[in-house]
């Protein structure tokens, strides 16, 4: 029993790759690739680089992997760019209940009781405000730039902290199991 060194399948007794990964890969004839960077193929690197910088938009995350679904590299940064997408909501979420919370502190009401009453933000809620924009936008930045850099350059290194979640299935190049032999 062998097993395919691109995608971990069985290949039964034909070879070193399956033919899943021969079709997807183009190389029915002449010879195999065999060239990684950073875990992945240089040709599935060089076609796909580009498509993977769109993965770390938040909208967009989603548009490479449909249009490139075999593709380990996209599978990788689709699934870091998904994680980022989450993280993104979650953290404008926070910003924002976190103003909310601060105008309720730090709201100063004016004349309270007379027709000319009005509220007003004071200086305090105002600096934390403007320190926890700064820090949320900051950590949001950091990570669109290290994903789609590191898209670019063809690395396979999860985001720090949040990238180590899998929400896209990696074994997508693994061949349908052939139902009739199961039978006997």
């Amino acid at each position: 029993m062998a097993i395919c060194k691109f995608c971990g399948a069985d290949t039964g007794s034909s070879g070193d790759i399956c033919e899943s990964c021969v079709l997807l890969l183009g190389q029915v004839k002449g010879e195999l690739p065999t060239q990684k960077v950073n875990g992945f193929l240089i040709e599935d690197y060089e076609n796909n680089r580009e498509l993977a910088c769109i993965c770390y938009l938040p909208a967009l995350c989603w548009l490479p992997w449909c249009l490139r679904p075999h593709s380990q590299y996209l599978q990788f940064h689709c699934n870091q760019g998904l994680t980022y997408s989450i993280f993104f909501a979650i953290a404008s979420g926070l910003w924002a209940l976190l103003h909310f919370l601060y105008r309720i502190a730090f709201t100063v009401v004016y004349h309270p009781g007379t027709v000319f009453a009005y509220a007003r933000i004071s200086g305090t809620g105002r600096i934390w405000m403007l320190i926890t924009s700064i820090l949320f936008g900051g950590i949001i930045l950091f990570y669109l730039i290290f994903g789609a850099y590191s898209a670019l350059r063809g690395s396979g290194k999860p985001l720090p902290l949040i990238g180590r979640f899998r929400l896209i299935p990696f074994d997508r190049l693994k061949p349908q199991q052939d139902k009739s032999n199961n039978k006997r």
